[in-house]
């Protein structure tokens, strides 16, 4: 052997001797540096099609395993349900309608919304009784529905857009299964819940007056905005400070799950998989909720905008204990790791 090839091979001996002294080569060394600092992580949504899709698709597809993550999903009636287990320090991450982490924030714990799910405020639905055929055949009248700051004002706008004098109208604060119970008895006239649970009053003998997008009331039927409503994901901020490359994993994931979503015609496939793990009553209904439902995890600066407006409004009426700042409560860092042209809010 030459007295240069000794020379290299010296030198390829040292390299790998450092190597694997550091605990690896520098080759093996970059695959490690993205490894998820968690195997696996829990994550808490309400049990419906306008939270839970993205995350169902992703575990059924493998995308979470690609990840080098595993995911269980643990699903609570309502998404309101989800804040009190956040800053008590049980819950990490969560999926629910934006109010739920402004509520968060608004009691001084720190968390942020790092992603949008989709505009929801089509799943989410005013059903009557038969009796009840104008906006203003509520007043006197009572109404089931989670008095939580969301869904007030869908039923504040209501009242405002189809000139309804809102107090007049009695709530009665419910969860939706309750709200179903009540409203087959007839101890409530209507009911402001979302989908599934709209579905089966409408199945009681109720009829569709608004959602939050369209009034289905004869006289007044056509496109009534009365309502904004977002699914986010939320993720305290101890979580992400610890578990930056975890929480990047889980959204390169649900970004390929929302990669299908942004195809209409891969919603066939994509209700057979929710469909069992959401409990919704057939294949036609889950089709429908899919297609009422606006998927998306873009944040954007007119996203932003409608959030700050809805941050006031909550305030003004008292629904939320401070006010915020949607900049501040948004961290796009993350997301705009996964897919950068997603974020365009600055």
């Amino acid at each position: 052997m030459s007295t240069v090839w000794r020379i290299v091979m010296l030198c390829l001996t040292a390299v790998l001797a450092s190597g694997l002294s550091s605990g690896g080569s520098a080759a093996l060394a970059a695959p490690g540096a993205t490894k998820p600092e968690l195997s696996a992580v829990e994550v808490y949504s309400a049990k419906d099609a306008q939270m839970a899709v993205q995350t169902l698709v992703a575990i059924h597809k493998g995308y979470f395993k690609d990840e080098g993550l595993e995911v269980t999903l643990k699903f609570y009636q309502s998404a309101s349900e989800i804040p009190p287990g956040m800053v008590g320090g049980s819950i990490k991450i969560g999926l629910g309608g934006w109010v739920n982490p402004m509520q968060v924030a608004a009691t001084d714990y720190p968390v942020k919304i790092v992603a949008q799910l989709a505009d929801i405020a089509g799943t989410t639905q005013l059903v009557a009784k038969s009796h009840i055929r104008t906006a203003r055949d509520l007043e006197g009248k009572k109404v089931g529905m989670l008095n939580i700051p969301i869904i007030r004002r869908f039923l504040v706008d209501f009242a405002r857009v189809h000139q309804v004098d809102f107090a007049k109208i009695t709530i009665v604060n419910t969860l939706p299964s309750d709200a179903l119970t009540a409203f087959a008895r007839g101890d409530v006239d209507a009911v402001l819940i979302w989908e599934p649970f709209t579905s089966e009053a409408i199945k009681m003998g109720g009829a569709l007056m608004h959602t939050g997008v369209r009034s289905f009331m004869r006289g007044r039927e056509g496109n009534y905005r009365v309502y904004y409503n977002y699914g986010v994901v939320f993720i305290a901020e101890d979580f992400i400070r610890r578990n930056p490359r975890t929480a990047e994993a889980y959204l390169r994931a649900l970004a390929k799950a929302q990669d299908i979503l942004a195809q209409p015609e891969r919603y066939d496939e994509v209700a057979r998989i929710i469909i069992q793990p959401l409990g919704i009553s057939s294949l036609d209904l889950t089709r429908r909720i899919l297609r009422e439902n606006v998927y998306s995890m873009k944040i954007t600066p007119e996203w932003l905008k409608i959030m700050q407006q809805e941050i006031d409004f909550y305030v003004s009426e008292r629904m939320l204990r401070k006010s915020l700042d949607a900049k501040t409560l948004v961290d796009g860092s993350l997301l705009k790791k996964v897919r950068p042209d997603w974020v365009t809010a600055d």
